[in-house]
């Protein structure tokens, strides 16, 4: 099955802006970020990654004429073709994860007649927590809100395997090279070598992560900050919640 446009979910911080880098750095795939999120990108002034206000950067004004609205209830799959045309570009990515799901969770939505693919980015829970943390989210929101979102982003994944490829951020990190010929091979495209090089172009995403370590990232590697950072209490909870998901 080759996929004209793929979904990326999973958590907040589980790695998407670094996979979205990668793959837009291929010839033939486009990603722009969290698209879901872009109403909220521009209403906030919340800048394009390039470092330009969305409505000025020269990416995103064609781009911008092509939507109906700028929230992921308006989006159509025809929406997704027209970015495609006019990105030149023969695979749409969209980092949105949670309004993704929200896109595609019911039998009857428009989606699922589309050449779409869910691509499930799956991240240690204890790095997804940690991060959190880092932002001073409190601690039992914050597990309720992960281990309820994992446990839908699972549905959806054993409930359409045929349409979903599960990758984990650590092998991402670990193997890059052989984790994107897998991706490229599940969405139908060719394997690019250039896609690895973090610094070979300009990105344009909506709603970019602004952690200072993904924007310094010059190159792959794991992020295991949490293993310092978690008090072992914290820690023990999270690995005691993570024994009930299937994929992790």
């Amino acid at each position: 099955m080759h996929f004209r446009n793929v979904f990326v979910m999973g958590a907040p911080y589980c790695g998407s802006t670094l996979l979205g880098r990668l793959l837009d750095n291929h010839s033939r795939i486009a990603c722009a970020g969290e698209l879901g999120l872009l109403g909220q990108a521009i209403a906030t002034r919340r800048p394009c990654s390039c470092g330009k206000l969305i409505p000025d950067c020269k990416f995103w004004r064609p781009v911008l004429a092509l939507l109906p609205g700028r929230t992921h209830r308006d989006y159509r799959p025809a929406d997704y073709e027209h970015l495609r045309i006019a990105l030149d570009a023969d695979v749409f990515v969209d980092l949105s994860k949670s309004l993704c799901w929200r896109m595609v969770r019911w039998p009857w939505s428009r989606w699922w007649d589309s050449p779409t693919g869910f691509l499930y980015l799956v991240r240690d829970s204890r790095a997804v927590v940690a991060s959190d943390l880092r932002r001073h989210q409190p601690l039992a929101a914050t597990l309720a809100k992960h281990f309820k979102w994992e446990q839908r982003f699972e549905r959806l994944a054993m409930s359409h395997p045929e349409r979903t490829l599960v990758v984990h951020y650590e092998k991402l990190c670990a193997q890059p090279g052989p984790e994107l010929r897998r991706i490229c091979g599940w969405i139908g495209v060719h394997y690019e070598p250039g896609m690895l090089e973090l610094d070979q172009g300009e990105h344009h995403f909506a709603h970019s992560s602004r952690s200072q370590y993904a924007g310094s990232l010059a190159e792959i590697r794991l992020d295991q900050r949490w293993r310092y950072e978690l008090a072992p209490a914290v820690r023990a909870e999270v690995e005691r919640r993570m024994q009930h998901l299937a994929l992790s």
